[in-house]
């Protein structure tokens, strides 16, 4: 009885994470004020989309969440990179499992007529940025119309669906 006394005394303190990565405490609406990352940020826990202000207009804009502090800050892409899913078919910007590389779509022109019906921009590529670096890879592809993700079978309210 007398050990249990003696440990019931003590602070309550959160677990030392030695170093790695781990989610905040809490996740909450980022503000649209946030600053830029001073870039790279390093590994990542998180993203989410959100408005970012200035004093002249809003743009949509990707927040990350640091693995070391849990920061909220908004991540300075390329200006062709889409930060959002714009419909429920494209799917968002993604970070791999250490939180070191983000991956997003990107857009362009295609050789084409643009097919600019998901976000409002014709999507021709990809992009990985390293977080922990930040060197930005891109992958254009070449296209006539732009990208446009599979149908789901079944998927025919889309008129530009094909099985």
């Amino acid at each position: 009885m007398g050990g249990f006394a003696r440990h019931a005394a003590r602070p309550v303190e959160p677990a030392d994470t030695h170093g790695s990565a781990h989610p905040p405490d809490e996740f909450f609406d980022p503000s649209r004020w946030l600053p830029a990352f001073a870039w790279p940020p390093g590994p990542l826990v998180a993203l989410v989309p959100a408005r970012h202000a200035s004093l002249r207009h809003t743009t949509p804009g990707l927040v990350g969440v640091t693995a070391a502090s849990g920061q909220y800050v908004f991540l300075d892409l390329p200006a062709n990179a889409v930060t959002t899913s714009g419909a429920d078919e494209l799917a968002p910007p993604a970070l791999s499992p250490d939180g070191r590389h983000l991956a997003f779509w990107t857009t362009g022109r295609p050789s084409g007529t643009p097919n600019a019906h998901l976000v409002g921009a014709t999507i021709t590529g990809v992009a990985v940025c390293d977080t922990t670096t930040g060197a930005v890879v891109s992958s254009p592809l070449q296209t006539v119309h732009g990208l446009d993700p599979p149908c789901s079978s079944g998927a025919t309210t889309r008129p530009w669906c094909w099985d």
